[in-house]
């Protein structure tokens, strides 16, 4: 039969190890709701896209000439 000593020790061992999982625990908990956290954030939203000229108007310019003079 174990001594009152060794109970002592054998029910400290126990709360350490408790005590580990319990972190252990928290810890995994708290990952698991930072991954939730950043799958439910909306992503941040796009700037807005540079409208290019039409093809024609691209052209008129290239070859020198204003819109203002094909009227």
């Amino acid at each position: 039969m174990p001594t009152q000593g060794e109970r002592i020790e054998a029910l400290e061992e126990q709360i350490r190890t408790m005590m580990e999982d319990n972190i252990t625990l928290r810890e995994s908990l708290n990952n698991a709701n930072d991954r939730l956290t950043a799958l439910s954030t909306p992503p941040p939203p796009t700037p807005p896209r540079e409208v290019t000229p039409h093809l024609s108007t691209s052209l008129v310019y290239a070859q020198g000439l204003q819109p203002s003079s094909l009227k």
